[in-house]
């Protein structure tokens, strides 16, 4: 390394991003998440919830992903998850039609841009989503009437008493004239 006049090493000169790189001022645990101010105990320390944890588990939720596996993805334990994401959780259906508002939005404004791109994907996208609704429209049509109720075994046994002819069959009740 060559030495400045003052005495120091050049790297402050040839790398002045060093010091925006290691932010000294800010402490991290091992998992490279915030540690709260005030915490050196020992052990590991508690989880505070970021609004990119929580952007996180909304998106690893509307793709489909187990609590345990965003709980992995997010470097937590399933009971911490469960405390602090309770709402991000109730209904994976729900965040999967956040997620794809939000892309249809973001596209909407790309077309008022001018994104021929955008527009393209927009019509495949309603394309999509009208096929999926006739395919649900024309899968009923085709289908056998429904059958009847299975029978337990007692109420079986009683109908098949019922439709026993010849010898055996119940006798006919007398007709009052």
């Amino acid at each position: 390394m060559v030495e400045s006049s003052e005495g120091r090493r050049g790297a402050d000169r040839c790398c002045p991003h060093v010091g925006i790189f290691f932010l000294s001022g800010w402490d991290f645990d091992l998992f490279g998440d915030p540690v709260p101010e005030g915490h050196r105990g020992r052990g590991r320390p508690p989880h505070e919830p970021t609004i990119e944890s929580r952007q996180k588990c909304v998106l690893l939720a509307a793709v489909g992903k187990s609590p345990d596996e965003i709980a992995a993805a997010l470097s937590i334990t399933a009971k911490t998850l469960r405390k602090h994401y309770s709402r991000e959780l109730r209904d994976h259906a729900a965040a999967k039609l956040k997620v794809e508002g939000k892309l249809l939005v973001g596209l909407v404004r790309e077309i008022d841009k001018g994104n021929v791109a955008a527009n393209k994907e927009l019509a495949k996208r309603l394309d999509k989503a009208g096929l999926a609704e006739l395919s649900e429209r024309v899968r009923d049509r085709g289908t056998k009437a429904e059958k009847a109720p299975k029978l337990g075994k007692k109420e079986a046994a009683k109908v098949a008493a019922h439709e026993i002819a010849g010898k055996y069959s119940p006798r006919a009740t007398p007709t009052i004239q």
